[in-house]
């Protein structure tokens, strides 16, 4: 996700659910590895997991 600055402190807002969107999207493309970075939880994981079982 993109890091926002609150507080002093970084925090990720994007949700499992906004993020299993584009990982629909980005299931459609020609790659063989999808994951996460910064932020990514492993709610986040879930939901990749079960976006690209749907497709």
């Amino acid at each position: 996700g993109l890091p926002v600055i609150r507080g002093g402190e970084t925090c990720y807002l994007e949700t499992p659910e906004f993020m299993s969107k584009h990982y629909r999207r980005l299931a459609e493309l020609p790659i063989n590895i999808l994951g996460g970075c910064c932020g990514t939880t492993s709610e986040h994981i879930s939901s990749l997991v079960q976006s690209v079982k749907a497709r």
